[in-house]
């Protein structure tokens, strides 16, 4: 191995350290909602024993103690900051850390696996929010958002179109006639099918597209590309040599915002209510919400948890509660489901955002 091949793994090393030591500090503050104090003297001894005892090779104790004393100094630091933590599914870089970004600037980004540690973090009051994607242009609804949103009992507080445009990612040094093979999320692949055969390159699904990037990195696949967002070149060093790759013009993605707590006030309302399986029970409650004048701007049905006969529908819609008549069709329409709850009031956001923001 000459001296820049080395210098070459010593970059990733260190990045991949800089990585860990970043998901250290994220894990560190989301203890911080679980502890009655900042400083747990016995819980640091222990750390500081194994890291002793875990020194091998060139490692003596003293360096590696030495080292993870200025990592939990750092870890309590955080901790005494109080810092606001938004879950997004995904690894950083995905398209939902880009809107959490957005909706809540101050707010420190945290990587979940699945939809649901979204949710229970923020039901358990380990995050603060949670940011999550309720419905794509091209793809249609996410139906495992839609099923949590209905059965936790969480409020959404705000909502933002995002533009997605998916980019071509490799290794350094790679070209578009080099590509074989391109990993990404499901939704991503779906969304760039005919740019794919167009030129050849066999799709394979990975669970997300930042994830893709980070693996892509890692585990540097031969002729492999991944689908991304531009901030995943920039986290994993890697090239952009496509950009704005789909089928259609428009991909938008809604993303949404869930709490513990509501909003106090806001121009559309989230809703689900349950109705029996037989003729006409739905026409009922759109003549309600058409005979008070309120504007229905999405409604989507899925099967009602735990009721076999009645069918779930969430709607959005343009009002408040605050209003007379949208207090009043809300009255009305629970005379006539078997269920019937407000997911959130919250301030209504532009469905047709600039692409080049």
């Amino acid at each position: 191995m000459d001296l820049d091949k080395l210098r070459t793994t010593l970059d990733a090393i260190d990045a991949d350290i800089v990585g860990l030591l970043n998901r250290r500090m994220e894990l560190a503050v989301r203890a911080r909602n679980l502890k009655t104090a900042i400083l747990a003297s016995d819980r640091e001894q222990s750390v500081l024993s194994q890291a002793r005892q875990n020194s091998i090779g060139l490692l003596v104790p003293e360096f590696t103690e030495s080292l993870y004393k200025t990592i939990m100094e750092e870890s309590r630091r955080l901790q005494a900051l109080d810092l606001q933590l938004v879950g997004f599914q995904g690894e950083h870089g995905a398209h939902s850390e880009r809107a959490s970004m957005q909706l809540h600037e101050t707010a420190i980004p945290i990587p979940h696996t699945d939809f649901s540690d979204v949710f229970d973090g923020v039901a358990s009051g380990v995050l603060s929010l949670g940011v999550v994607p309720l419905e794509n242009s091209l793809g249609g609804t996410v139906a495992t958002v839609e099923e949590l949103v209905m059965e936790r009992d969480l409020h959404i507080t705000s909502e933002l179109y995002l533009p997605v445009q998916h980019c071509l990612l490799t290794l350094p040094g790679q070209a578009l006639e080099d590509i074989r093979i391109v990993y990404s999320h499901p939704q991503a692949l779906s969304q760039a099918r005919r740019w794919l055969d167009k030129h050849e390159i066999e799709s394979q699904p990975y669970y997300d597209t930042a994830g893709a990037a980070l693996m892509l990195r890692r585990e540097r696949p031969t002729a492999a590309g991944v689908l991304a967002g531009e901030l995943c070149a920039d986290l994993y060093q890697l090239d952009i040599i496509a950009r704005e790759i789909a089928d259609s013009p428009v991909n938008v993605t809604r993303f949404v915002t869930i709490s513990r707590e509501p909003t106090a006030n806001g121009s559309k309302c989230s809703i689900v209510f349950y109705l029996d399986n037989k003729p006409g029970s739905l026409s009922r409650c759109l003549e309600i919400l058409s005979g008070a004048r309120i504007n229905l701007t999405r409604i989507a049905s899925r099967p009602a948890p735990g009721e076999p006969d009645a069918v779930a529908f969430l709607c959005d819609l343009q009002g408040s509660p605050d209003q007379d008549h949208v207090s009043q069709a809300f009255a009305d329409l629970q005379q006539h489901a078997s269920y019937f709850r407000l997911l959130g009031c919250y301030p209504e956001s532009d469905p047709r955002p600039d692409r080049s923001a």
